[in-house]
C-alpha cells in the first residue's frame, strides 16, 4: 500500500507517505522513493519532527513545507503522513490516508503496533493483490463486455466509412 501514487507524467501526485506511531512518531513503514531532490529530502526531515508531535496537534491536518504540502490523518495509535505536490487535490491525499490507515490497522493488532521497538518495524507493509478466479456471473459479464465492445468498433468503422462512400456518389 505504501507505493507512490502516481498520476502520470509531471502531474500532481503522493511523492512519499508512512505510517507513524501516534504517541512517539516511531516510524512503522514508509514508501520507498526515487526522487533525489534537494527540497524533498528537506521536506522529508521536517516531515520526522512534524511525526514527533504529531499526538499534540488534530486528527487531521495539512501543512506547507518547502513547495510541498504534508498531509496526515491520525487513529487511535497510529497516524498516516503524505508528502505531496502542491496541486494534488486534499481530498484524494486523505481517501489515500484513510484507506492506508485502515490497511494497516486492519493487518496489525493495538498490541503488535504498541510492541514494536525498532523504525521501520513493519517495513514490509503493502496490499496483497491476488487474484480470484471468475465466477459464472464474472465470466459472463466479460463475454458481453467484449461483445459490446467489438460491436461499437465495427459501427465506429461503419460510420468513418459513411462519409467516404457518399462523396464517391456525387
Amino acid at each position: 500500500m505504501l507505493t507512490r501514487w502516481l498520476i502520470g507524467g509531471r502531474m500532481p501526485m503522493i511523492l512519499y507517505a508512512c505510517i507513524v506511531r501516534l504517541h512517539d512518531g516511531l516510524p512503522l513503514s514508509a514508501s520507498t522513493d526515487f526522487h533525489l531532490d534537494k527540497q524533498l529530502s528537506d521536506c522529508k526531515r521536517r516531515l520526522k519532527s512534524l511525526s514527533l508531535t504529531i499526538s499534540q496537534r488534530p486528527p487531521r491536518g495539512t501543512a506547507k513545507v518547502c513547495d510541498f504540502l504534508v498531509h496526515f490523518s491520525s487513529a487511535v495509535d497510529i497516524s498516516s503522513l503524505a508528502i505531496c505536490c502542491a496541486q494534488y487535490p486534499s481530498a484524494m491525499a486523505f481517501c489515500f490516508l484513510d484507506e492506508l490507515l485502515w490497511e494497516f490497522s486492519s493487518s496489525y493488532s493495538k498490541t503488535t503496533v504498541a510492541l514494536a521497538s525498532r523504525p521501520y518495524a513493519f517495513l514490509e507493509f503493502a496490499p496483497n493483490y491476488r487474484m480470484t478466479p471468475l465466477t459464472a456471473l464474472g465470466i459472463l459479464s466479460l463475454t458481453l463486455n467484449i461483445m459490446c465492445s467489438a460491436l461499437s468498433l465495427i459501427r465506429g468503422v461503419h460510420l468513418a466509412e459513411h462519409p467516404f462512400q457518399s462523396r464517391g456518389s456525387i
